[in-house]
């Protein structure tokens, strides 16, 4: 889940946000040619002086690389519009962690 808010100055914004790679990485257990992967995009729409969160789902991929690394750097970059059109656009770091695992009773 990441939150996406709007300036207090707008009536709305909307737009989208994607998770890519840090840098290059194989996707494949084996040996294979390494590229920037796209893991996960969604959109959104905020109220003006609002904060929303957005709720991402991993690609099979990106669960399997993730479940592989435990610890994922991304870059979640957020295009968003606001109601006169103008476009902005922010990145920023993430760190992603493979959930723990529950071990079931005896």
């Amino acid at each position: 889940m990441l939150a996406v808010s709007c300036p207090a100055g707008e009536s709305s914004c909307a737009g989208t946000v994607t998770l890519r790679t840090l840098g290059a990485v194989s996707a494949r257990k084996k040996k294979g040619r390494a590229t920037v992967l796209t893991l996960a995009s969604g959109s959104f729409t905020v109220a003006g002086g609002a904060t929303q969160p957005v709720t991402l789902r991993l690609s099979g991929q990106a669960r399997a690389l993730l479940g592989r690394l435990h610890v994922l750097r991304v870059i979640a970059t957020i295009v968003a519009h606001d109601s006169t059109g103008a476009t902005h656009t922010t990145q920023a770091t993430v760190t992603l962690h493979a959930p723990k695992l529950k071990h079931g009773k005896g």
